[in-house]
């Protein structure tokens, strides 16, 4: 049996963010994929028995100032963005490292002031844009991608059955 661990903290104050719950939604959505054989079989994982694993990731809110800087340095792209995924995993295959049955996917960065501007503008919760920008990084953290429309719709259908599982 595969656990999940998905770990929340959060480094801003402007909103506030139930660590704890978004820790439990997120590994949600990580047990959903891992049930999912035809998403898994597609991404970086797909050639590793998951038995007995332990899966971990790491999400971090933060703020516009502070995402701008990690957006700067690691996309030189000097704005602040929504979410960054750093797939450790997925994107390292000559370096994957499986110790003591644990695999890290990596850490996902979320800022809480852009998912509030983006939360409003869409007519939705501050909540249901965390959790959305949460399986969105997860996925990346996966090994998937949005190069093109076609990347990106099946992301998006991915996202949306994700939600729908993890927040029930």
């Amino acid at each position: 049996m595969t656990n999940c661990c998905v770990t929340v903290s959060n480094e801003q104050d402007e909103f506030p963010i139930d660590e704890a719950k978004f820790e439990k939604i997120g590994s949600k959505m990580l047990h959903y994929l891992l049930n999912k054989s035809q998403i898994i079989n597609l991404s970086e994982l797909n050639e590793y028995n998951l038995s007995n694993i332990t899966l971990d990731a790491d999400i971090l809110i933060t703020n516009d100032k502070e995402i701008k800087k990690l957006n700067l340095k690691y996309r030189n792209i000097n704005k602040p963005t929504d979410v960054l995924s750093f797939a450790i995993f997925a994107d390292n295959p000559e370096n994957r490292i499986i110790f003591e049955n644990n695999i890290t996917l990596g850490d996902i960065v979320i800022s809480a002031q852009t998912a509030k501007q983006q939360a409003d503008e869409n007519n939705k919760s501050f909540e249901e844009e965390i959790v959305f920008l949460l399986s969105h990084g997860l996925l990346h953290l996966l090994g998937f991608d949005h190069k093109n429309d076609d990347e990106l719709n099946f992301m998006l259908k991915v996202q949306n059955e994700i939600i729908e599982f993890a927040v029930k």
